[in-house]
């Protein structure tokens, strides 16, 4: 309605499609036979996703957290037309990273009122105004917005996931406008917060991972590295996630989907890896490779940046290190 859209402005930039729900999403009445998914939930061969939302089952029960929570938007988006996404509801249909599965949709209503939630949706209100996008027949907060919104309200490593994501979605934005975003807002509630992580936002942190390992690294106090860093080896210029020119190290975060078979048969891609990282590591006084428990329990990473010869140039941030496994199974602060 022209009321829970007050204040907001709409624009039609052109953007990428919104992520598709992995699971088929049927309302009452969308069965070809004409069969009913909530008779079928009760037999256990549907699940009902929201009110009036059904899924398989089977096809459900396959779904990592992160992709049952953006079927969770979609049918939201089905059984609630008009609904304007926000925060981690707005990432997840941009395809943007988010972690876990969170346990609320987050729908926007802009001017009086106060905000409201169930088991499913939880309704927020601002007297700040927003940018809105319209993507695919959906609405939701633009890309600096929902930036500025989760570096605002959540972890500062789940916001600068967020905010790098938003750099690499768009080539015209900026770590100065998504702060100029930020500080224009009347509110004050997580100014300071935000600034962390929206002064280290960088469009060369390829994904999620290497976002948190940013975060993890400076809070494990270790200097800032380089990122996509070329190194020249004799098969051919070869690119480093994390480099330390000063000391001559590299370091790579090691995602599970790189060997998953998206990329072509697992064994010839470790293998080729393997040639790689051997190659590399003969022109680096010290390479370090983690994946996603080093993350979670950051001692691991320490240990591993530390046989490297990396040395540490502040303390440890105890605080935000303790906070990060609770925010990266999808649950606010």
């Amino acid at each position: 309605s022209k009321d829970r859209l007050r204040g907001c402005l709409l624009t039609s930039t052109p953007s990428p499609g919104i992520a598709p729900s992995p699971v088929l999403l049927l309302k009452l009445g969308d069965t070809a036979d004409g069969s009913r998914p909530d008779r079928l939930a009760r037999s256990g061969t549907m699940t009902r996703i929201v009110r009036g939302v059904y899924a398989d089952s089977a096809a459900w029960g396959a779904l990592a957290p992160w992709e049952r929570y953006l079927a969770r938007t979609h049918a939201v988006a089905l059984s609630t037309p008009g609904s304007v996404f926000c925060l981690e509801s707005a990432a997840a249909l941009r395809g943007h990273p988010v972690f876990g599965e969170p346990p609320h949709i987050h729908v926007l209503r802009v001017g009086e009122g106060t905000s409201r939630s169930s088991a499913t949706i939880r309704e927020h209100t601002t007297h700040d105004s927003r940018e809105l996008e319209e993507i695919d027949g959906l609405l939701l907060t633009s890309l600096a917005d929902t930036a500025v919104d989760l570096a605002r309200s959540r972890h500062a490593a789940v916001g600068l996931s967020s905010a790098d994501a938003a750099l690499r979605s768009d080539p015209y934005l900026s770590s100065a406008a998504l702060r100029a975003t930020s500080e224009r807002r009347t509110s004050s509630r997580g100014r300071r917060q935000a600034r962390w992580s929206l002064r280290r936002a960088d469009a060369r942190a390829a994904n999620a991972m290497e976002s948190i390992s940013r975060a993890v690294i400076e809070w494990l106090g270790y200097a800032e590295p380089e990122l996509q860093t070329q190194v020249q080896v004799p098969q051919g210029d070869r690119y480093i996630d994390f480099f330390w020119r000063r000391e001559g190290i590299g370091g790579e975060a090691d995602g599970r989907w790189k060997y998953d078979g998206r990329f072509g048969d697992p064994t010839n891609i470790v293998y080729l890896e393997k040639r790689r990282e051997d190659a590399i590591r003969q022109r680096l006084h010290g390479f370090a490779r983690w994946v996603w428990p080093e993350l979670i329990s950051p001692r691991e990473l320490d240990d591993a940046l530390a046989r490297t010869g990396l040395r540490r140039i502040r303390p440890i941030d105890h605080a935000a290190l303790a906070r990060l496994p609770q925010a990266l199974r999808g649950y606010p602060r």
